[in-house]
C-alpha cells in the first residue's frame, strides 16, 4: 500500500482493536451468599420491639395486681386498713379500704392521735402491732372483727406499751370494706 491509495473500510470484526464478544469461561457466577448469622441477627432485631410492645401491658397488669389492696375477706381488709392507717400512715390509701358513704371511724382516728401525741411528748418512736380474732358473721354482707391493738412507744428496750381492744365492722359491696371501728376498752 502506498501513500494516497484509497483504504478500504474494514468490518468491525476485522479490526484488531475490536472487543471480543463475552463468552462465559468456567462455571456460571453465583450471587454472593448471605451469612446465616446476618439473617438471625435481623430477625432478632425485628423481634425485640414486638416483645417490648407486648411486655408493656403485661408489666402494667402485673404491677397493678401486685399493688392493689386485698379486699377478699373481712379480716384481710381490716388488716390492710390497720397497716395503712397505723404503720405507714397513709390516710389516702387507707381511705380506699373504707366503705363509701357514711362511716364511723372516729374511735380509731382519735386513738392514733392520742398515741402519736404521747410519742411526741416522750420524743420516742412508735410502732403498732395487732392480733385479730376470728371473723364474726353478721349476715351475708356484713361481718365484724375484734382486734387487739398494741402501741409500743420507744422501741423494744425502753418500751412503754398500751393494748386496746377494737371491733371493726365490715360490709360486702363488690368487695369487703371497713365501715366502722368501736373501742371496747
Amino acid at each position: 500500500m502506498q501513500l494516497g491509495d484509497p483504504v478500504a473500510p474494514r468490518a468491525p470484526s476485522d479490526r484488531d482493536d475490536a472487543l471480543a464478544p463475552l463468552v462465559p469461561i468456567g462455571p456460571p457466577m453465583r450471587p454472593p451468599r448471605r451469612s446465616r448469622w446476618r439473617v438471625v441477627f435481623a430477625v432478632v432485631l425485628a423481634a425485640i420491639p414486638l416483645l417490648c410492645v407486648g411486655a408493656i401491658p403485661l408489666a402494667f397488669h402485673s404491677y397493678d395486681t401486685a399493688t392493689r389492696p386485698d379486699r377478699s375477706k373481712p379480716d384481710v381488709v381490716v388488716h390492710e386498713y390497720l397497716q395503712l392507717f397505723l404503720n405507714v400512715p397513709d390516710d389516702v390509701a387507707a381511705g380506699q379500704l373504707v366503705c363509701p358513704g357514711p362511716s364511723d371511724l372516729k374511735a380509731i382516728k382519735d386513738y392514733r392521735t392520742i398515741i402519736e401525741a404521747g410519742a411526741q411528748r416522750a420524743r420516742q418512736s412508735i410502732s403498732f402491732t395487732w392480733v385479730e380474732a376470728p371473723v364474726a358473721s353478721a349476715g351475708p354482707d356484713a361481718a365484724s372483727v375484734d382486734v387487739r391493738i398494741i402501741a409500743t412507744i420507744g422501741g423494744v428496750r425502753s418500751a412503754g406499751s398500751q393494748a386496746d381492744l377494737f371491733t371493726f365492722t365490715t360490709h360486702l359491696a363488690d368487695q369487703w370494706c371497713v365501715a366502722s371501728a368501736t373501742r371496747l376498752g
